[in-house]
């Protein structure tokens, strides 16, 4: 093969008419295999890029460059936020789900999963009766000192 024609092969390396090495692919191997790539190494085919072991959690495509969407996380983008989890969309992080913007009223945990024993409507419930008691004991004390004698 001569030098005019070796820049066109993607995948070697032109000097030496080596394959890639170190994660790299494409003309002259100049280009990285994506970090989201699986495997402990992160390898990819040194022609094309695409992973070899697939991508890793969070990520989709055959070069795992695309992070799932904002209500989707994990292996393939497969789990769905939580509902619990609050702002737009119910999002999330792409990699272990932790919610992005909070949560809704009544929920707490890095996933919102957890139920709030101290939600809002038992601190109004607790206050309604709290109040109606306080008022019905205010109310007799009136009467009672009010009233004949």
């Amino acid at each position: 093969m001569d030098d005019l024609n070796c820049g066109l092969r993607y995948g070697f390396i032109c000097e030496t008419y080596a394959a890639c090495t170190n994660n790299t692919f494409g003309a002259n191997c100049l280009e990285k295999c994506s970090p989201n790539c699986g495997g402990l190494n992160n390898a990819c085919d040194n022609f094309n890029g695409f992973c070899f072991n697939g991508c890793d959690d969070g990520y989709l495509g055959e070069r795992c460059g695309t992070p799932c969407t904002k209500s989707t996380f994990g292996t393939n983008c497969t789990e769905i936020c939580n509902i619990n989890c609050g702002g737009p969309q119910h999002a999330c992080n792409n990699v272990n789900g932790f919610c992005l913007y909070g949560c809704v009223e009544g929920y707490h945990g890095e996933r919102c999963d957890i139920k709030s024993e101290n939600s809002p409507f038992v601190f109004n419930f607790l206050a309604f009766i709290i109040g109606y008691t306080l008022g019905l004991l205010v109310l007799t004390c009136i009467i009672v000192a009010l009233g004949p004698k």
